[in-house]
């Protein structure tokens, strides 16, 4: 696999993980990604507990730097955090 090849995942993780790329809160990703309100905090907790989820986040904070939209100081300090805790 190329090192820039991106790997393949479900259209809800894709979503969660560009939504919270905006604004940095898990459970209104949920929520847009299309999950259930009800459900929505658990979820997102659970969507950064998946490694490809976290990278697909950070990528999509690149994407948005490259093209001049610098991410919210929110997202960069919880992605930090999630990435020191997990070694990512």
């Amino acid at each position: 696999m190329r090192a820039d090849a991106m790997e393949w995942l479900p259209l809800r993780w894709e979503n969660f993980a560009w939504c919270f790329a905006h604004h940095g809160n898990a459970a209104r990703a949920a929520r847009e990604a299309g999950y259930s309100p009800r459900s929505a905090a658990q979820v997102g907790c659970e969507m950064l507990g998946r490694p490809q989820v976290v990278v697909r986040c950070f990528w999509y904070v690149a994407f948005l730097r490259r093209n001049g939209q610098p991410p919210a100081p929110e997202v960069v300090r919880r992605l930090g955090d999630i990435g020191r805790a997990r070694r990512l």
